[in-house]
């Protein structure tokens, strides 16, 4: 099977898909990200993102994804 490589914003702590920019909290010159799914926020890092294979074929995200490896966070 075929595969794409994505990259996809998710939630560091719970992998949820539904993550977006919290314009609530962000201000000029700081952004803060803010799950949907499990509420938790902070500032916009690196650690709000993840590469992903996917089927060639995919029309949509999964709704979770793998959360971040404390080892790996910035």
């Amino acid at each position: 099977m075929k595969t794409k490589k994505v990259r996809v914003v998710r939630c560091p702590q719970c992998g949820c898909t539904d993550a977006a920019s919290d314009e609530s909290r962000s201000i000029v010159d700081i952004s803060c990200m803010q799950c949907n799914g499990c509420g938790y926020s902070e500032q916009i890092s690196f650690n709000w993102s993840v590469n992903l294979e996917l089927p060639e074929d995919a029309t949509s995200l999964p709704s979770h994804v793998a959360p971040l490896d404390p080892k790996d966070a910035l």
